[in-house]
């Protein structure tokens, strides 16, 4: 049994305040600074010396390129030569300048609004009044935006030789696939379909094109795994709805909830409405993880533990209620008890380096918590060869606690296609390579790529007469089509999704086809001939199947559905329970009899809430997002515990071989605190070859070393060993740029006794000798507290300012961020990315502190290195009432305005960069390249047609010009004409929406007008006792309030 320390015991700590945080191991474990002279940045590099070195430049060439200059300074006067035509007749909603919005939903089934400006889409934000969703929406969809201006899509019809393409018209391409699919034997392979019209119009192709059949392939594993445990438990493959809003306590055992299972946006908006301590006492989530996911950092106690071992683990919980509790409803069956003697608490805590108390007390909360906890599980780590295991294990669990038909809500199950099982999709191949298949047709599944190279995909592919793709991009499938039709992006298509049963929404396109594509749908239609169904095209096929669900007046109802963006008349059923089902104790069969008790590393493969599966991976606004935990960019690592890294001689990224059987990986070294000893953690969806110039060549496809199970591929558990490879490289982290790192005091000479101490790199909770960053609480300090929890480290007095102080007769804009419902998913940071055309610069840029995001979630660790608890911190520009940066300006380009907003004047600014310098929350970046524009010798970074994406509200910066967060500025001035318009002389509360604030499903943002009394963010900002802003004490009042994080430890 593993000692105490650095697991449970961490937890329990409340309102300490001497705790210290910690940004990264270097700052955790860097001596106190001792030079000061030192400069807070590093030297940057010189681009143009390098270049200069690269290719010099002859005097020819200078003069040549000087006369250049000349002609065209001269010709930048001449007036353009283009013949401009303008609309006779303008469409009565298109307004040059103004926006409109469109309704629809992505293809996960959550609600969303898409902002379209001169017919171009341009910002994706959630529905506020979907039903399941409302108004949160994931990265991964925020930044689909851009995968319509992908310039890597194929834009016209081809045909392919060895993935080369020859133009071909689409008629021509329709009528091959219609000549091959008559000689019968054919197969339509897609990916999953959750569309329920889409999936009626395949059974009516098939039905009109006999001979054929539909597979679909999912290539995360998670939902297989819930269903088929689920199948063997109670009989029926479903997918429960979990219901996080009803449950007290909630245990995710390798179940990334907030980030990549199921339905996210719906999950974190039932989450974070149970963490409001306003509303109650927050519901506690405890985590049993492999991999640190977004789940497990905002766990009131994680368990790490080794890959593949999350069944055992749930066993001993299991076996702790009805063993040693003695209680429950099998305490007197012997054929669960038979299994559950071989996974006590003891012996799984000594096998597998666990701690055994933390185990006993999860599941002596469980117990008393019955009715009203929740037990999820289910991810690529789970993936053991055994599709079933830990969910029955879950199912055992529920059913012990008696959550099942209350938090497990299987009436209301989702409509998720859980894709072909892994065994059927090997015998597909196999069919294959043996003849049975003669045409094959593939949209949206990637199998040469999500399947190992023991899968002979390209052998199986190669056996076919024709193959037929339909797919955005010539992809690593489609290279071996024989030809391709352009696939349409879901903001160009009409469709439907029906997560649950009677809570539909209508999926409209938002623009015409941008390139010479279509949907599925439609291109089935055309191969049967013109028309399925009675309809000629998707759309029409569509209106007819929603034509039962209106009333008399069809126009009416769907011009409602579009405008709501969804249709819920069975949205009441939610609020019932379901009966419980009787659990199948003959599905503990399926169990392994005993806990696994070899030693060794074991690898684990996960996916990231970034890239996911890496089917979208070719999008910056992805792979620049930073992984919630590692804060990691655009690349996969090999992620192992600190102390096992030091115990085999490794360092930060450290190259290293991973072989498991014969397969060899080589991925640098991650050095992740949290993890178990023997975990090595690889992320998937990298390593492509054919998403494009974004995506290719980013980190290994480590889907390459997995195995074939039982029934199922076995991606977690598998014996590794690691191997030094002799290199090293630096790993592109947005943590560790700005804090070099100690929670010493200062003893510069030049402060006064006097005057209280501040850490120069500052994440330590404070006294009053330390400042403020991240602030803490348990509930039971929260109630006692009667006004602030946490007092001013240093009371200013008033008008102490050198300047006097502004004031505001009518606007004050302030932001207030509740930590305690802040889950560090991301969203926030792409959403700002998208409104204010923040470029993404590459790996190589961010890992020398170049990154452009003007928002960042800082992520801080707390506790011991071995199991460490998380907070997360949106920082943005605070816009300071004395804001350091405008002082020294020297030529005005910061500036403060009526409302309280610190601006920036792009045209004044001539890069001195004293305002970053000066700027005590870094959140100023810097434009070191034209990141838009193009320039000889530099790489084309905005790529046609991605100029089309962006917001034309917002000025597009240039080289040399530093930026920051405005409080979307340009938001804030539409409001204001808006309001002059109208008469009014006062603006409603909730009418400005930041860009942040309008993404966040968890309701952690809020924006307003802090002099006006009535609103929300003035009663958070002046009357929640949470409130702190952060470094109080430089007296450079910031117009962002925080409300401390509050925790619900164990007791």
């Amino acid at each position: 049994m593993r000692s105490l320390e650095g697991t449970w015991l961490d937890f329990m700590e409340t309102k300490n305040r001497t705790r210290k945080y910690w940004q990264s191991l270097e700052e955790r474990n860097a001596p106190p600074v001792e030079n000061y002279s030192e400069p807070e940045f590093g030297m940057s590099k010189n681009e143009m010396v390098s270049e200069l070195k690269k290719k010099p430049v002859s005097r020819k060439n200078f003069l040549k390129f000087m006369g250049a200059g000349a002609v065209l300074v001269q010709a930048a006067c001449r007036r353009p030569t283009e013949q401009i035509v303008p609309a006779v007749i303008r469409p009565p909603e298109d307004i040059p300048g103004e926006a409109n919005y469109y309704s629809t939903v992505a293809p996960d089934g959550t609600g969303l609004v898409v902002r379209t400006m001169n017919a171009r889409p341009n910002k994706i934000s959630g529905n506020p009044e979907h039903p399941l969703t409302r108004g949160g929406v994931s990265s991964y969809d925020v930044a689909s935006i851009m995968d319509l201006y992908d310039p890597d899509r194929i834009r016209k019809p081809a045909r392919l030789n060895n993935g080369k393409k020859k133009r071909a018209s689409r008629d021509a391409i329709i009528s091959e696939i219609q000549a091959e699919i008559k000689k019968g034997d054919y197969v339509l392979l897609t990916g999953p379909v959750d569309s329920p019209t889409s999936r009626k119009l395949l059974r009516d192709f098939l039905a009109a094109n006999p001979g054929g059949k539909h597979v679909e392939f999912r290539a995360d594993p998670t939902l297989r795994q819930i269903a088929e445990g689920q199948k063997a438990s109670y009989g029926n493959a479903v997918l429960p709805f979990y219901r996080f809003d009803r449950a007290n306590l909630v245990l995710a055992i390798d179940a990334d909830f907030l980030g990549t299972m199921g339905l996210p946006a719906a999950h974190t908006a039932d989450f974070a409405a149970r963490r409001d301590p306003t509303k109650g006492k927050p519901v506690r989530l405890i985590a049993i993880e492999s991999m640190f996911s977004l789940t497990g950092s905002n766990a009131d106690l994680r368990i790490p533990v080794r890959p593949g071992d999350q069944t055992a683990v749930a066993l001993s919980l299991a076996a702790h209620i009805t063993l040693n509790l003695k209680v429950g409803p099998y305490t007197g069956n012997g054929q669960v008890r038979g299994l559950l003697e071989n996974y006590t608490p003891e012996r799984v805590a000594e096998a597998l380096k666990l701690d055994q108390t933390a185990i006993e007390k999860t599941a002596e909360e469980l117990w008393a918590n019955r009715g009203k906890g929740l037990v999820l599980g289910g991810s690529p780590l789970a993936a053991t060869g055994r599709q079933a295991t830990l969910g029955i294990a879950v199912n055992l669990l529920n059913d012990i606690c008696g959550n099942d038909g209350i938090t497990v809500d299987h009436r209301n199950s989702l409509n998720y296609s859980v894709g072909i099982s892994d065994p059927d999709m090997l015998s597909l191949l196999a069919d294959c390579q043996a003849g049975k298949v003669k045409t094959l047709i593939v949209s949206g599944a990637n199998i040469n790529y999500h399947l190992p190279q023991s899968a002979k995909v390209k052998e199986a592919l190669a056996a076919v007469p024709y193959v037929a793709a339909i797919n955005d991009r010539i992809d690593e499938t489609s290279k071996l089509a024989n030809s391709i039709l352009p696939l349409s992006h879901f903001l160009e298509s009409w469709g439907d999704r029906e997560v649950i049963d009677g809570i539909a929404a209508v999926q409209q396109p938002t623009v015409r086809p941008i390139f010479d594509s279509a949907s599925l749908e439609d291109y089935l239609i055309q191969i049967s001939g013109g028309t399925l169904g009675g309809s000629s095209d998707f759309h029409s096929y569509l209106k007819a199947a929603w034509a039962g669900r209106a009333g008399a007046n069809f126009q009416r109802f769907w011009v409602k559905v579009l405008q709501d963006g969804y249709h819920a008349p069975d949205a009441g059923k939610l609020n019932g329970n379901a009966p419980a089902r009787k659990f199948n104790a003959g599905s503990l069969n399926n169990l392994p009899r005993s806990v696994d008790e070899k030693d060794g590393l074991k690898l684990g493969l996960f996916m990231g809430v970034s890239v996911r599966d890496g089917s979208l991976a070719n999008n910056a606004y992805r792979m620049e997002l930073p992984d919630p935990v590692t804060k990691i960019v655009w690349e996969n690592y090999a992620a192992i515990a600190p102390a096992t890294a030091r115990k085999l001689k490794l360092n930060q990224g450290t190259i290293v071989k991973v072989k498991s059987g014969e397969t060899t990986l080589e991925l640098p070294v991650h050095m992740q605190p949290g993890v178990h000893p023997d975990a090595v953690l690889v992320a998937l969806g990298y390593g492509r070859t054919a998403a494009g110039k974004v995506g290719n060549d980013r980190g290994v496809n480590a889907i390459s070393v997995a195995t074939t199970g039982d029934d199922s591929l076995t991606l977690s558990g598998l014996n590794v060993t690691l191997e030094h490879s002799g290199d090293r490289k630096t790993l592109g982290n947005t943590q560790t740029v700005y804090r070099t790192g100690m929670n010493e005091p200062d003893n510069f000479p030049g402060i006064s006794d006097d005057i209280p101490y501040a850490p120069f790199a500052g994440s330590t909770q404070y006294t009053a000798e330390q400042r403020p960053i991240i602030l803490e609480a348990s509930y039971s300090d929260y109630q006692k507290s009667s006004d602030v929890i946490y007092e001013q480290t240093v009371k200013h007095p008033k008008n102490a300012q050198l300047m006097k102080s502004w004031e505001y007769e009518n606007l004050r804009w302030h932001m207030v961020v509740d930590l305690s419902k802040c889950t560090g998913c991301g969203s926030c940071v792409t959403s700002c990315n998208l409104e204010n055309n923040i470029p993404m610069v590459g790996p190589e840029e961010v890992s020398i502190g170049r990154e452009m995001h003007w928002l960042r979630i800082d992520r801080y660790y707390s506790g011991s290195e071995e199991n460490p608890s998380v907070s997360h911190q949106p920082m943005l520009c605070q816009q300071c009432e004395n804001a350091p940066c405008e002082n020294v300006c020297p030529v005005a380009a910061t500036t403060h305005n009526s409302e309280g907003l610190n601006v920036m004047t792009y045209n004044r600014c001539v890069g001195t960069r004293y305002c970053a310098n000066n700027c005590p929350y870094k959140v100023r970046r810097f434009n070191w390249f034209e990141n838009w524009y193009y320039m000889e010798g530099l790489e084309r970074k905005l790529r046609d047609p991605m100029q089309l994406g962006l917001n034309p509200n917002v000025t597009v910066r240039s080289r040399g010009v530093m930026e920051k967060c405005t409080f979307c500025v340009q938001r804030i001035n539409a409001a204001r004409q808006d309001m002059k318009v109208r008469g009014d002389k006062k603006m409603k509360d909730g009418t400005v929406v930041t860009a942040c604030q309008e993404v966040c499903g968890a309701g952690a943002i809020t924006f307003g007008d802090i002099n006006d009394e009535s609103s929300a963010v003035y009663q958070l900002a002046k009357k929640d006792k949470r409130r702190y802003r952060v470094l109080d004490f430089l007296g450079v009042e910031p117009s962002v309030t925080y409300l401390a994080k509050i925790r619900n430890p164990m007791a």
